[in-house]
């Protein structure tokens, strides 16, 4: 994972071939979400991207 400042946002990107996914309620999110004011990094993991 890597987090990426753009137009002043925090971005967290997942590695090539994985997605994130929230640690607390297990919600799957995709390969990239626009951090809030109070997230971070720690709320977020990464797991292998899914199968279709």
């Amino acid at each position: 994972m890597e987090i990426k400042e753009e137009n002043g946002r925090k971005v967290l990107y997942a590695s090539e071939g994985y997605v994130l996914q929230s640690v607390t309620d297990g919600l799957i999110i995709g390969p990239y979400l626009i951090l809030g004011a109070n997230d971070s990094a720690k709320h977020y993991h990464e797991i292998e991207k899914p199968e279709e």
